[in-house]
């Protein structure tokens, strides 16, 4: 029964990590659409 907490704690620490890096993705992800956008309104058609 040692182990649980052990086991517990490992599955929130990567549940966490994952969920941090599904963030940064998200982040960068509308950073270079803001920039995409930016960069096309910039354009004179």
């Amino acid at each position: 029964m040692q182990l649980m907490p052990r086991c517990i704690s490992f599955v929130l620490m990567t549940v966490s990590g994952s969920l941090e890096a599904i963030t940064q993705t998200i982040t960068a992800t509308r950073r270079l659409l803001h920039l995409k956008s930016t960069m096309q309104s910039n354009r004179p058609d």
